[in-house]
């Protein structure tokens, strides 16, 4: 069985409630899945080791990629 990891309740989503400025369809616990893609050691690695980035140039996509994916434009 592959490993997955566990289901919980998010902590660090954003929240349409405090101004957050998520996209209409994402919602805190749906914004989990793409925190935890962006944001675990695999795709830093990837991007720097693997694909000899910058750790400037890793930071700065991961961190656009995860704007695009959650937050709504007109709040950027």
């Amino acid at each position: 069985m592959p490993w997955r990891r566990p289901r919980r309740k998010p902590r660090a989503a954003p929240r349409k409630s405090t101004g957050g400025g998520l996209l209409d369809a994402v919602d805190a616990e749906s914004a989990t899945d793409p925190l935890w893609f962006y944001l675990n050691n695999g795709a830093y690695f990837t991007l720097t080791e693997d694909n000899y980035w910058s750790l400037d140039n890793a930071e700065e996509w991961l961190l656009e990629s995860l704007r695009t994916a959650l937050l709504n434009p007109a709040t950027q």
